[in-house]
């Protein structure tokens, strides 16, 4: 199974024991020799990025390419990826009847090769040396039409043939195209950029849709997944785009972005991981990052909150972007750190709640929110609008102004747009009340707390539990076996540590 690496360790697919990748998305190669490129109508000329250095916060003392990436030692909590075959029949067709990843990767390859975006990283090298056979010259023909039709039939087989918790480790959810359309007439509308990035590229949906609307940008895809990095190299040759674009097979938060002369525009879905899934050593690169800035992070922050932290860090004054997240960030207490950047230095300008209950995603259960925002904004409010169904964001405009000093200070987003709602006649607010707090977030939910003489519950499957430390003192537990066995236990700890 998948998962996000240790920072300072590279990605290794395929579970090559004892080789050390470091630095291995420098290192390009080819497995196959590519073929004739795609022909194009009216193809773009190669725009190289040049110019100035410096992708940095305005006021940042840290930049998110600092930190170490050679430890060097072996990466033995690597994220592996084996690619598995589905039977036919199993799922139904996926794509151009595409039964299995491997197939999937070998349609991808045969073409990629065929264009500008040929030369691979070594962990997609890896994961194409691993295919049987190389796809045939024609393979594709039809899903390449697909693709130029504005389709994207590789990413469809990918959500079909990868079912959904095997994606969730990686956070890997794909964004309907009616979101895809806003954000980038979002974007096409208000500049002209001479880039555009994609923080988690998946299979390109963005960048094909950036790539078409903003006919000069260059095009940069960040991903992990050396299999959807293809179908994003895929997708964007098929497109006629690779000739301006580029596929990191990188960890977006200390990616290597390059320099770029005029304003980057940051795009996409940041993946959707939560942080019983994150390695503490990037929850400790997030409370460094956020430090840098002088502010501060919760160990209990998603994958989406350290990609709004790394873009911080990558963008310069000036930059624009718009990301589709959950819309949690905005009410909970780990959402400090993303309102905090959105209300001083990200400079947000939106944010277009989706209603709970519109399921924007087919196959996750998680809200959604859009928003916008320009590094190093002085805009005296951010709008915030709620729509009732994605297909109600349209260009993202709109929405009611709130002071930008106003948010910085409000705990909560959401419930601005509520207003102040008095209790009916008679009725008064639990708070008043009782003091009502969100439990324990531990992830068992087969398991729930109860009192130990709970009548409707057998003894048999009552375990004494401890909530809370002050419960060590009680009478019941020091009365109790399984407290005094804890006590034995913990005084022989305390008195045989080394000093």
């Amino acid at each position: 199974m998948s998962r996000w690496p240790s920072p300072g360790r590279t990605p290794r697919f395929c579970g090559v024991p004892g080789e050390d990748h470091a630095g291995a998305a420098s290192e390009l190669r080819h497995p196959l020799p590519p073929s004739t490129p795609l022909p194009r109508e009216g193809a773009p000329a190669v725009s190289k990025p040049s110019g100035r250095a410096g992708v940095s916060y305005p006021d940042a003392n840290m930049r998110a390419a600092e930190y170490p990436r050679d430890r060097g030692d072996p990466m033995s909590d690597c994220a592996q990826m084996t690619l598995p075959t589905i039977e036919p029949g199993a799922c139904g067709t996926a794509g151009d009847g595409l039964l299995s990843e491997p197939e999937l990767a070998r349609v991808a390859w045969a073409i990629s090769r065929r264009g500008a975006l040929a030369d691979l990283s070594e962990p997609e090298s890896d994961l194409v040396g691993t295919l049987e056979r190389p796809g045939a010259e024609s393979a594709g023909e039809s899903l390449i039409d697909l693709i130029r039709s504005g389709g994207d039939p590789l990413g469809d087989a990918f959500m079909r043939l990868r079912p959904p918790d095997v994606r969730r480790p990686l956070g890997a959810t794909y964004t309907p195209s009616g979101i895809v359309s806003s954000m980038v007439a979002w974007l096409a509308g208000r500049t002209r950029p001479a880039r555009v990035i994609d923080p988690g590229a998946g299979s390109a949906r963005f960048l094909v849709a950036a790539g078409r609307a903003m006919p000069e940008a260059d095009l940069v895809g960040v991903e992990i997944d050396p299999l959807a990095s293809l179908l994003a190299r895929a997708n964007l040759t098929a497109a006629g785009l690779d000739h301006r674009a580029r596929i990191l097979v990188q960890d977006y938060r200390t990616a290597d972005l390059g320099a770029c002369v005029g304003t980057t525009a940051y795009i996409g879905n940041p993946p959707y991981v939560r942080h019983h899934q994150i390695e503490p050593e990037w929850k400790q690169w997030l409370a460094r990052g956020a430090a840098s800035l002088g502010l501060k992070s919760s160990g209990l922050a998603g994958m989406h909150v350290h990609f709004m932290l790394a873009t911080a860090l990558h963008a310069r004054t000036g930059d624009i972007g718009t990301f589709v997240t959950s819309a949690e960030w905005l009410d909970v207490n780990y959402g400090h750190l993303p309102r905090q950047l959105l209300a001083n230095g990200l400079g947000g300008l939106s944010i277009h709640l989706v209603a709970a209950e519109a399921t924007p995603f087919d196959d996750a259960a998680t809200t959604a929110a859009v928003t916008c925002f320009e590094v190093g904004s002085t805009a005296p409010s951010i709008r915030l609008k709620r729509v009732e169904r994605p297909t109600d964001l349209r260009a993202l405009d709109g929405g009611r102004p709130f002071d930008r000093q106003q948010m910085a200070e409000a705990p909560r987003w959401s419930s601005l747009l509520n207003g102040s709602r008095r209790p009916p006649t008679g009725y008064v607010e639990l708070g008043e009340l009782c003091t009502v707090h969100r439990g324990a977030v531990t992830g068992a939910n087969a398991t729930w707390i109860t009192d130990a003489d709970d009548p409707r519950l057998p003894t048999s499957v009552l375990v004494p539990s401890i909530t809370r430390a002050k419960e060590l003192y009680d009478d019941y537990f020091r009365a109790s076996k399984h407290a005094q066995g804890l006590e034995e236990v913990l005084t022989s700890f305390i008195l045989n540590a080394p000093e």
